[in-house]
């Protein structure tokens, strides 16, 4: 240890005495290991953290699943089923998020809740910090109305009252009894954050649908995997039988997902492909030190001949330059950490809301170790190979010519070369992904929503179950509401709707046609279904291709009609004239036929980048909702417009709140949010990959034409040209650079297979962006090497020959 001691301090002083190189060096380490930990702190904290409750690997998520119709949530009828027969091997608990308007103690407020049942907090294994959860037969009709709190929410609302249990809180002109308090560090596992959890009464179903609950279950302790798969298959079987005449798909099963699956869902592709880009400019920054260490190295040769001469081993001095290299890389991986602070906060600012757990992200004990294995591992990557190049050769030749002379040492010079051929084989599979990513991003900017975005603001309005339990009282209530709307100055268009596009809500209902029977037991094709106002049509601009639009005159006293989508009317109505076919909804056999009276254009309901939604619009004075959106073309810019729309729900409601305010243009950003944020930091990676790159040649071929002072003073003397010299160095460079890239193209074209799933209209292999990422890095290579190469044109013979 003292000898370990002693190298470092004199490692330190020899990094000192060398600023220059030091503080180059230390940057480059500093950056690499700083955004490298940054990444991996996100990573770390949304897929690698165990989710905080107990054993959270034996909590799935359960959904309805088949082959034609994918996945969707569940019916009570199945949890009612799920809940009674799974307990053998578990529990289970259902959820349902939703807005609700609180009032009280000042003007009315939407907040976030999720409705659950009795079972929610004992499934998820965790209780209250003050009080009780609930107890079973409160999620129950006739139940007296109980909730628990959110630490938040108690501190915000009740000021963190001690005696905030049996207090009474309204919500959606019902009042509700606190029994509980969450504790401050909870996270419910929904993928939003509410602040409230009401007790979800479940009536018994009168038939299987409506499929809007989120199930959670909870393997008992020995019970595996495939022992709950086989007891939900068999409550699945059992749920079929007594619910086959209204659901009469034999196709349909349970599947399970793991709740942390569930949550993180495909942002997990986008989390570790950006992993992988930070560790190849960690990389590339090791390899550019270890450059630097290789050229330092050669010009501190005669003092290893001296320590040799004196007695030193090979290991002795390997020893002592790879503790100078622990002592940069103890440097900047301090400064990494640092930068990984600021860094993470970058990462989570930019971030869109589509990432989910980013409140686990942090700078912990894990990370700060992830850090430190970064920085020694750098250390090796870069200081070890240096140390035994500068130790393994004859070291008796400085001494004999007095240090005079260059570094010629042939397996040196061939390193060197080497490193700079991996870092433009690293940088390009960088440069190839940030191309196909911008590229992909740049295709879903001018994809067509299907709609016109400019000047429309959208709301959101939530009703209460109550107040409004009639539907027509709800169909009045938004019917008067776009009526008033509508006469607002600067508004040219007002309706409703129960989705609206780009908000990527799956709302599916299944129909039989009259045309074309579904046989008993087979899958019933399904569609995105939508509650919608007479004028959503040309609220939106969305062009009608056939037919008529629906009208004021479709209400509850007028026969049930609806408008199918252009993607719907050619995949249930292939070959027949849409308008006119009838068809019932929802497995209600008893129901009337609907008839589709009008085909509109397809609108991108899932997001620039999903196709055309079959989608289903029915009059929402037919089949009114009670959470439904206020869409509003106006003039002007939407935003000013905004307290004249809450004016005017208050107008008709004053209990009731405004949510989700925003613009149309606003929620088309939102979408992209992901594929942005993918290109952004992939691009900005990748620059400085380049950037590190570009140096690392500099530097080589500086260093060689200082080293090649001599020979090009006597080639210019023997009457060579200033372009031979300035071919020679430029073509050195350029052959390095020109392997490199033959070396990267390999690597890409493996790699580049693993972004299919995250780009858009291009492909993996897309030979435009490999042609133009090719292009970029030849010419940065090429202004790279120009630099030194002028640089020995301008060698003065008579001067390099009269300091030799």
């Amino acid at each position: 240890m003292k000898s370990l001691w002693q190298d470092a301090r004199y490692g330190a002083r020899m990094l000192w005495k060398s600023p220059a190189f030091t503080l180059v060096a230390v940057a480059a380490i500093a950056l690499g290991v700083g955004a490298t930990t940054a990444v991996f702190s996100v990573v770390n904290g949304v897929l690698l953290r165990p989710l905080p409750y107990p054993e959270p690997d034996r909590l799935e998520l359960v959904f309805l699943h088949s082959e034609k119709t994918g996945r969707y949530g569940v019916s009570a009828a199945d949890f009612l089923a799920i809940e009674e027969k799974y307990a053998s091997v578990g529990s289970a608990a259902a959820a349902r998020s939703r807005g609700m308007t609180l009032t009280g103690g000042g003007a009315p407020e939407q907040i976030q809740t999720t409705a659950a049942t009795s079972g929610f907090f004992k499934t998820l294994g965790v209780a209250p910090a003050r009080g009780r959860d609930f107890l079973p037969g409160e999620d129950r009709p006739g139940a007296e109305p109980v909730v628990v709190v959110s630490h938040g929410f108690w501190q915000r609302r009740m000021g963190g009252d001690a005696d905030v249990l049996g207090r009474r809180v309204t919500l959606d002109g019902v009042g509700h009894t606190i029994v509980g308090v969450m504790p401050a560090d909870f996270v419910s596992p929904e993928g939003v954050a509410p602040e409230v959890w009401p007790a979800l009464q479940i009536e018994a179903p009168k038939r299987r649908g409506p499929f809007t609950l989120r199930v959670l279950v909870r393997r008992n302790e020995g019970v595996s995997e495939e022992q709950g798969r086989e007891a939900l298959a068999r409550i699945a079987r059992e749920v079929y039988e007594q619910w086959a005449a209204s659901y009469p798909d034999a196709n349909v099963t349970y599947g399970t997902l793991s709740l942390k699956g569930a949550l993180v869902g495909n942002t997990g592709e986008t989390l570790v492909v950006l992993l992988v880009a930070v560790a190849c400019v960690l990389l590339i920054a090791s390899v550019n030190v270890a450059n630097l260490l290789l050229a330092r190295a050669g010009a501190r040769r005669q003092e290893m001949a001296v320590r040799a001469a004196l007695g030193a081993s090979r290991m002795r001095l390997v020893r002592q330059l790879v503790t100078e290299s622990l002592v940069l890389a103890l440097v900047g991986g301090a400064g990494g950490v640092l930068l990984a602070v600021w860094g993470v906060d970058l990462l989570l600012a930019l971030g869109p809301d589509s990432i989910p757990r980013l409140d686990s992200v942090r700078v912990d004990g894990g990370v700060l170790a992830f850090a430190g294995l970064a920085a020694l591992a750098s250390c090796l990557v870069f200081g070890l190979a240096p140390a035994l190049y500068a130790t393994g050769r004859e070291l008796g030749g400085p001494l004999k010519s007095g240090g005079r002379g260059g570094d010629t040492a042939p397996g040196r010079g061939r390193l060197r070369d080497l490193l700079v051929v991996s870092e433009f084989a690293l940088a390009l599979p960088l440069l190839v992904g940030a191309g196909l990513m911008v590229n992909s991003l740049m295709r879903l900017e001018r994809v067509a929503p299907g709609f016109e975005r400019e000047r429309l603001l959208v709301a959101r309005v939530n009703l209460p179950a109550q107040k409004y339990a009639e539907p027509e009282r709800a169909a009045q209530f938004f019917t008067e509401v776009t009526g008033r709307l509508q006469s607002l100055p600067g508004v040219g268009a007002a309706s409703v709707s129960s989705n609206i596009p780009l908000d990527r809500v799956f709302d599916s209902n299944n129909f039989d046609l009259e045309s074309r029977p579904t046989p008993p037991g087979e899958t019933q094709p399904s569609a995105e279904y939508m509650s919608v106002g007479p004028d959503y049509f040309r609220t939106l601009g969305v062009p009608l291709l056939k037919g008529r639009y629906l009208t004021e005159q479709d209400d509850g006293e007028a026969p049930r009609v609806m408008v199918v989508s252009q993607a719907a009317a050619e995949r249930f109505f292939a070959g027949q004239d849409p308008v006119g076919q009838r068809l019932k909804t929802g497995g209600c056999t008893e129901c009337e036929w609907t008839t589709v009276v009008g085909v509109v254009g397809d609108v991108k309901d899932h997001g620039l980048g999903a196709g055309d939604v079959a989608a289903m619009y029915v009059p929402a004075r037919q089949e009114p909702g009670r959470s439904m959106h206020l869409l509003v073309r106006t003039h002007a810019e939407p935003s000013t417009l905004v307290a004249a729309v809450r004016a005017e729900v208050n107008a008709v409601d004053a209990d009731l709140a405004l949510t989700q305010v925003g613009t149309m243009d606003e929620l088309l950003a939102s979408s992209l949010g992901q594929p942005r944020y993918r290109a952004a930091l992939l691009g900005a990676f990748a620059g400085v990959a380049l950037l590190l790159a570009a140096v690392g040649i500099y530097g080589v071929l500086a260093y060689a034409v200082s080293q090649r002072t001599r020979e090009i003073g006597i080639r210019l003397a023997l009457g060579a040209q200033r372009g031979d010299i300035l071919r020679m160095v430029v073509g050195r460079g350029m052959a390095l650079t020109l392997l490199g890239v033959a070396v990267g193209l390999a690597a890409s074209l493996l790699l580049t297979r693993y972004l299919a799933s995250l780009l858009y209209g291009v492909s993996s292999t897309d030979p435009a962006t490999f042609a133009a990422v090719v292009a970029v890095l030849a010419a940065v290579a090429l202004l790279a090497c120009l630099i030194p190469a002028r640089r020995a044109t301008k060698v003065d013979p008579m001067v390099a020959l009269r300091y030799e």
